[in-house]
């Protein structure tokens, strides 16, 4: 018996279900999803939170929002929310699919919708669905105590509905999916993150005087900047003139407050230059241009080691030579010698040691920045974008 999504004498429309914002920030998973799917399938309907950018908007036939001012109430009763819109949506028009996000809300909509209106599900897992809750807030006890239950019923709940999606595009290891939620292999698209090629990232050549410069974007976190704050002091005791720039956004005053302490502790403050906060992402390609290594040194853990660092493809499109930490997503990516140096870590001296081997070799420099170049081809949007598409044209 086919559901009442399947009719067929209505115009045939896809939906895209998520709670999230969407940026204007043309190289992440967000945005190039939510733009391919818009401009590859006319009828794109939006159903989710009042947040996309003017670009997304543009190529959307029909948006059903709610505003950031009243997210808390519709967050708790998303699923709810859109299953209403879902049933008026159905009697004007076919709908073929339903895309969801990855977090756990998002999933339980696409799961309730396929069961309710028998349309086919494509589950768009750019992260794992238990990751916003890995690192729980340090809340009160008894907060503490509502949260772990919420967030062990949810992982509960995602690990029944999961494999029910008809298709599941995976930009994490799909082997992870498979083991911790039961999903069958032949259910799941494995794809990676990549680079915009079209943007035309920026070069600068450096001059005879430059200092010997590390770049790093991302998160400022203590978790993921220890090793790197280790690694340059132990490569200023070798290398004394050199420049480290931290650059990005941070979740807490205190892990700046930690950085600045490290950096003294370290006696590295004169070398190190900290730029917190959101920053343009032209003018972040504009910064890392003048760099002469970028580096990735995420710690192995359950959050990041399965995941593709989108800044790891940014840095390969800029041709730059990366050293990067030895994880499972970095090592499907990275030859280790050819377009990236591998290092371990735990293992601040073997990072350090990859810092001193580029400073003081220009023609290996050269050699991983050409490779980089090379490399970083097979990880365009465009192909990554195509791959997917032509999945989800193979289920409907």
């Amino acid at each position: 018996m086919k559901g009442l999504g399947a009719r067929v004498d209505h115009e045939q429309v896809m939906l895209f279900v998520s709670n999230r914002t969407y940026p204007a920030i043309n190289n992440t998973v967000r945005f190039q999803r939510l733009t391919h799917l818009a401009s590859k399938y006319k009828n794109l309907y939006f159903i989710g939170r009042n947040d996309l950018c003017e670009d997304i908007l543009s190529r959307i036939k029909c948006k059903i929002t709610y505003t950031r001012h009243k997210e808390k109430v519709y967050k708790t009763i998303f699923p709810l929310w859109v299953l209403w819109h879902v049933k008026k949506l159905i009697h004007k028009n076919t709908i073929s699919v339903v895309n969801t996000a990855w977090t756990s809300n998002e999933l339980i909509t696409g799961y309730l919708i396929k069961k309710v209106f028998g349309i086919k599900w494509v589950a768009h897992l750019w992260d794992d669905p238990e990751k916003p809750w890995f690192n729980m807030p340090d809340t009160g006890f008894y907060q503490k105590t509502f949260l772990n239950f919420k967030y062990q019923l949810l992982t509960r709940i995602v690990k029944k509905i999961l494999p029910e999606a008809d298709l599941i595009i995976a930009s994490i290891n799909p082997q992870v999916i498979v083991k911790k939620y039961n999903v069958q292999m032949t259910r799941i698209l494995a794809v990676t993150n990549g680079a915009d090629l079209t943007l035309g990232y920026p070069t600068e050549k450096q001059g005879s005087d430059h200092k010997f410069t590390i770049g790093f974007v991302g998160y400022l976190m203590k978790s993921r900047l220890r090793l790197l704050l280790e690694a340059t002091h132990l490569l200023s005791i070798v290398v004394p003139d050199f420049k480290l720039i931290l650059l990005g956004p941070y979740f807490d005053k205190s892990d700046i407050v930690w950085i600045e302490e490290e950096l003294n502790k370290l006696s590295i403050s004169n070398q190190v230059e900290i730029k917190p906060g959101i920053h343009d992402h032209n003018n972040v390609l504009q910064q890392l241009a003048s760099v002469d290594v970028c580096v990735c040194p995420y710690p192995d853990t359950f959050d990041i080691s399965a995941t593709y660092p989108i800044k790891l493809f940014e840095y390969m499109a800029l041709g730059k030579p990366i050293v990067v930490t030895r994880m499972w997503g970095t090592s499907q990516v990275i030859d280790d010698g050819k377009n990236g140096i591998l290092v371990d870590p735990d293992d601040p001296q073997d990072m350090a040691e990859a810092f001193i081997r580029l400073h003081d070799d220009e023609d290996l420099r050269n050699r991983i920045s050409a490779g980089a170049i090379e490399q970083i081809k097979n990880f365009s949007w465009q192909k990554i974008n195509n791959e997917i598409s032509t999945a989800i044209d193979a289920l409907v």
